[in-house]
């Protein structure tokens, strides 16, 4: 019989009783759950928008106000289309992986970090304008969503990130361990992108390149820094890795074109391929094929 007077039991009773009080305050629970619908059904939109970034690039470009002839440019293209994976890797993560408090928290940064690419996009290089197809789907769609989430993390009850490892096995531990290793990456990767464009395209082996290319890298490390928080802010899981792998094997095939195509097989580029096509592919089916064998961790285990 399991003990009914433990630290954990009472403070999962303090949680159900919290949540059902907000669930019964007027409006509260009823914006509780439009929110948790908007959460999800952002998924259809990023990944959607994702495939025209991915595949229509150019064109995508001009929506947001660069000049056609600008916007054709084959290099600054290509690299705007990793802007478009990571818009596919959260679309699939909002349709198939449940609503996680990191998960939020790291869209919520991802809003900021795009707003702040977007103004300075039209502001301070003058790149694209104050036009309605960029200020509608662009701009006051991003600050209707980074609403939405700050209200769900103020009112929504949710386990923290200690309260969930508590419930990992022991192996998910080691799993965890690698998990936010790659938080760590991706959020050092944003930073270095963002502050040295020109040393991580040397990196890869791609020389000079115009200033509006060299943008493309801002909106891609906007994005990326909301895999990083999730690596940091929540436990390992099934459903996330499986839109990690896509997102893997996506960017892979980016890398593999702007080096072929632009660059050259610099020991920063081999990295690059092994780390996105290798190392974590590997970890990760190697996680799925385990995790189906043994039950998954639970968010949090009730008594």
């Amino acid at each position: 019989k399991q003990h009914t007077n433990t630290p954990a039991h009472r403070t999962n009773q303090k949680m159900r009783k919290e949540a059902t009080r907000k669930e019964e305050e007027p409006g509260q629970g009823s914006l509780l759950r439009f929110c948790f619908l908007v959460l999800h059904a952002e998924g259809v939109v990023n990944t959607v928008s994702g495939a025209i970034l991915l595949f229509f690039p150019s064109w995508s470009l001009t929506k947001l106000g660069l000049s056609p002839i600008l916007a054709a440019e084959p290099l600054a293209a290509d690299i705007f289309r990793l802007f478009g994976v990571m818009c596919i890797l959260i679309g699939c993560i909002g349709l198939t992986a449940s609503v996680r408090r990191g998960s939020v928290e790291g869209l919520l940064l991802g809003d900021l970090t795009y707003l702040g690419v977007f103004y300075a996009w039209i502001e301070i290089v003058h790149f694209g304008s104050w036009t309605l197809e960029s200020i509608g789907p662009s701009f006051l769609l991003i600050w209707f969503l980074a609403a939405v989430r700050t209200y769900w993390l103020v009112y929504a009850d949710t386990p923290g990130m200690s309260a969930e490892t508590r419930a990992l096995k022991v192996w998910y531990g080691y799993a965890q361990t690698v998990w936010q290793l790659e938080g760590w990456v991706n959020l050092a990767s944003a930073l270095f992108i963002a502050s040295m464009p020109d040393q991580f395209l040397t990196s890869l082996g791609i020389g000079d390149v115009s200033e509006h290319a060299r943008w493309m890298l801002y909106w891609w490390a906007s994005l990326l820094v909301i895999p990083g928080v999730m690596g940091l802010r929540t436990y390992i899981s099934p459903d996330i890795q499986k839109c990690f792998l896509v997102g893997d094997f996506l960017c892979s095939f980016i890398f593999y074109r702007l080096i072929s195509e632009y660059g050259g097989w610099t020991f920063g580029a081999i990295s690059s391929m092994v780390t996105n096509l290798v190392f974590f592919p590997l970890f990760r089916v190697a996680f799925l094929v385990a995790s189906s064998r043994q039950q998954s961790p639970p968010h949090l285990h009730q008594h």
